[in-house]
């Protein structure tokens, strides 16, 4: 190790050098602390030993200087003094110092002091050398997160397409939703899109769980009901006889769900689903629930009330059956189906928003224009969640006539 001797005396240098050698180290020298510091701002030297008394800058000038100017590296400084006191001492810590050593000493002394000079340097370059590891991994950590980012941005983006118009209208039913993912991809998906000129298929549902997983499960979800998949096949079996919404099934449809997505050894990739079809002449609608939340009913001037039907989520048993509800849509009335991340959402006492405040909220806005009442729920969430960031999607969708 190369280290830094610092006295204007050259008989002390000439000896320090030789005590320097003997411990198996090359020495430079430098008579002042001016010279020394010019030394270490074209080195590389990380032990410094230098003397208190100097001309033109003392040791105290010279250790302030280097722990201002040399931050490349630590360097570890041994002050040589003749003065042992206490005050002197604390001085000298102030400016920097790391070890002292008070004139007269002897050999042994200074190849003590050197040896800790020697520990703790190595020490030091170890952490650095970790630091610098640990910086490396860190940046290769956030490059691989930016590209996750920008990945499930993308997706979120495709999931977005994947929705439908908003306060879109068909025929004389209006629909409109709300779909706030809890992170950037969400296990939540509704639609509604014709299935036959007279007959409209709508639906919500939630995958269990949250993050990829669940957002994988409802794009593809979202693909096979489309109209043009088997899904308007295995709603309409028996269209052929007569086109009524008597002939339309959605027991039928839910069951060959349940049927592909059953799967005995993993049972964690269910799914809740609330499908339902509008005959758009008569207004009547049919509607089957499989685990989802109760949906509400609103007759026109009237208060809300909750739809009770029986249904299991898709893909925890195998053969259930799947109970279908009648109603009909009048002008005026609605019909709200909503998830879970709702009535679940809770405030900063860690109380839910509830079924209780989501029929309050409804019979407060709900006499509005149905394209009115997404933003205002969504305005109500956020504060009673005290944040736009929800634990859990949400999502609800609205037809009305």
């Amino acid at each position: 190790m190369e280290i830094l001797l610092v006295d204007d005396f050259e008989e002390a240098l000439f000896v320090l050098k030789n005590l320097i050698g003997q411990l198996g180290h090359t020495a430079r020298t430098a008579h002042d602390g001016k010279e020394a510091l010019e030394i270490m701002r074209k080195s590389n030297i990380s032990l410094v030993i230098t003397d208190w008394e100097m001309p033109v800058m003392n040791g105290t000038e010279l250790i302030r200087a280097i722990r201002k100017e040399i931050t490349s590296h630590y360097v570890y400084i041994i002050m040589l003094t003749a003065k042992g006191g206490r005050n002197e001492i604390v001085e000298g810590l102030e400016a920097g110092a790391d070890d002292f050593i008070v004139k007269p000493f002897n050999p042994q002394e200074l190849k003590v002091r050197v040896s800790n000079g020697e520990r703790i340097l190595e020490l030091e370059k170890n952490l650095a050398e970790k630091n610098l590891i640990l910086e490396i991994a860190n940046e290769k950590l956030s490059a691989v997160y930016s590209q996750i980012k920008r990945d499930l941005e993308a997706a979120a983006a495709l999931q977005q397409k994947l929705l439908p118009l908003q306060n879109d209208v068909i025929g004389d039913f209006a629909f409109d939703w709300l779909f706030l993912p809890s992170k950037f991809i969400a296990g939540d998906i509704l639609n509604f899109y014709p299935i036959h000129e007279n007959y409209i298929a709508f639906y919500l549902l939630d995958v269990a769980g949250h993050g990829i997983p669940s957002a994988m499960l409802s794009f593809s979800l979202s693909q096979l009901f489309t109209a043009e998949t088997s899904a308007s096949k295995l709603l309409t079996p028996d269209f052929k006889k007569e086109q009524s919404i008597d002939n339309i099934s959605i027991e039928n449809f839910l069951s060959h769900l349940n049927s592909a997505f059953f799967k005995p050894e993993d049972a964690s990739g269910f799914f809740t689903i609330l499908f339902g079809v509008i005959e758009i002449s008569s207004g009547r609608v049919k509607i089957a629930r499989a685990g989802h939340t109760l949906p509400l009913f609103i007759e026109q001037g009237g208060e809300a009330t909750f739809i009770q039907s029986r249904g299991m989520p898709i893909g925890i048993l195998n053969e259930v059956s799947f109970e279908e509800h009648h109603l009909e849509l009048r002008k005026g009335d609605k019909l709200i189906i909503y998830s879970d991340g709702i009535t679940e959402c809770t405030n900063a006492t860690d109380q839910m928003f509830g079924t209780d405040g989501l029929i309050r909220f409804i019979e407060f806005y709900g006499k509005g224009e149905v394209k009115s009442l997404m933003p205002l729920l969504k305005d109500s969430l956020i504060r009673w969640k005290g944040s736009q960031e929800f634990d859990d999607d949400v999502s609800m969708l609205i037809v009305s006539r």
